[in-house]
């Protein structure tokens, strides 16, 4: 008898301690799947932050190089804006979504797409003529051309929901990071004019080309695989219909225009307001851009508290449009160039707004929105350039930037206002 009961009270006590196990493991679960999708978020979001940031560099340092470049290969202010508004027309050509899921065939996409981008770079400093320069600026286009949407669906599969809004609105950033890193580093390599019987521009693009060696290592190394059943996570909501998709797109042409003229014309423009070398330029270029970033990340955080978001993405908008006309009609260098920087300011807080709202990521409207609003990075330089050219200063140029600013705030507005209709038939279809 004692013998007998030995064996089942020992079943027992297995039998609860298993149990217990199992209990203990569906409640550490969600913990447990939590404490990954953050380790995933801190190593994925800075490598796929280092990335844009090249892919920035590469994309505006042709700014800095415009301090030098135009004797050299001939370009007047409209063939200097007619050639790099070619890269937003190869981008736009062929920005074909790439949804890739599997970790590795990202990996080794990403790693080509960058050694691309180098590669390009360095060739720059070898064209001597403006049609030269248009065909490597449009091949750069077509380089980059889905790259970002490609890496933000890529960080979707991999980062917790609540993460991905702040990852896409600082994803934004990266275009001051790399005119904060790039606009001294630029300076000096322009200092190098003559070393070798070479252009300081064209030391400019050979430099600034060898890091992608490194950030295409590290991306093929450290990008982590992604489960396919992920690809799931990412479909979004359709856009409730045509007329919000257009309004997405009219929002981001606007806020292109700003950001790529500023970009590439910032370091022409400031040096037509004080005479200043060719490095203090990229340093006071430097300051602009940083003020820029903590204003962005600042408001960024307000409206991530915030319901409110198109009130706040029309608001820096609006402030962009004072900033511009004003610097436009200031007398005083020195003011100008503040209202520069609040110009600056606004686009880049604008559109850190933008890329944290869910709108603009929704499977109806990711590709219309990218498709219109990359145009903007076309009309915006050549337009700037035309003016440029016919008037001789840039005081229309900046006016025209703030009736674009001006109008993209307007439809921020318009945005809201559709938001609340939604809602409002969203209320009756429930009452109902």
């Amino acid at each position: 008898m004692l013998s007998g009961a030995i064996p089942t009270d020992l079943e027992r006590i297995d039998t609860r301690r298993t149990e217990i196990q199992v209990q203990e493991a569906r409640s550490s679960a969600p913990a447990t799947e939590a404490i990954l999708a953050r380790r995933a978020a801190w190593r994925l979001i800075p490598l796929a932050i280092s990335c844009v940031v090249l892919e920035q560099l590469y994309r505006s340092n042709v700014g800095f190089a415009a301090l030098t470049m135009p004797t050299d290969v001939a370009l007047t202010p409209l063939t200097f804006g007619f050639g790099v508004g070619l890269f937003a027309v190869g981008y736009v050509l062929f920005d074909t979504p790439r949804m890739m899921v599997d970790g590795k065939a990202m990996a080794a996409w990403t790693c080509r797409v960058i050694l691309t981008w180098g590669v390009l770079s360095i060739a720059t400093a070898f064209v001597a003529t403006p049609t030269g320069f248009a065909i490597m600026r449009f091949l750069l286009g077509l380089a980059e051309a889905g790259f970002v949407p490609a890496l933000m669906a890529y960080v979707a599969f991999r980062v917790p929901q609540g993460r991905r809004a702040l990852a896409a609105g600082l994803w934004t950033l990266a275009v001051p990071l790399a005119a904060i890193i790039g606009g001294p580093v630029s300076g000096l390599l322009l200092e190098l004019d003559g070393a070798w019987d070479l252009a300081g521009w064209q030391w400019l693009f050979l430099v600034e080309g060898l890091p992608s060696a490194i950030v295409a290592l590290c991306a093929y190394f450290l990008l982590p695989s992604a489960p396919v059943q992920a690809a799931r996570q990412f479909t979004g909501d359709t856009v409730a219909n045509a007329g919000r998709a257009l309004t997405l797109g009219l929002l981001q042409f606007g806020m292109s225009i700003g950001i790529s003229a500023i970009s590439l014309w910032l370091p022409v423009i400031l040096r037509s307001l004080v005479s200043l070398a060719n490095l203090r330029v990229t340093f006071v270029i430097a300051v602009i851009w940083m003020g820029a970033a903590i204003a962005s990340a600042l408001w960024l955080r307000v409206a991530a508290r915030s319901g409110d978001r198109p009130f706040l993405l029309a608001a820096p908008f609006f402030a962009a449009t004072a900033g511009f006309l004003l610097g436009a009609f200031l007398p005083s260098a020195p003011l100008a160039i503040v209202c520069l920087a609040l110009g600056v300011s606004g686009v880049l807080a604008a559109g850190s707004v933008f890329w944290s709202m869910p709108e603009p990521m929704s499977r109806g409207a990711s590709a219309p929105v990218a498709r219109l609003g990359n145009l903007g990075g076309f009309i915006g330089p050549v337009v700037i350039g035309w003016l440029r050219e016919s008037t001789g200063d840039f005081a229309d140029s900046l006016i025209f930037l703030a009736g674009a600013t001006c109008i993209a705030g307007a439809i921020a507005m318009l945005l809201r206002r559709l938001r609340t209709n939604d809602a409002g038939e969203t209320a009756v279809r429930t009452a109902e």
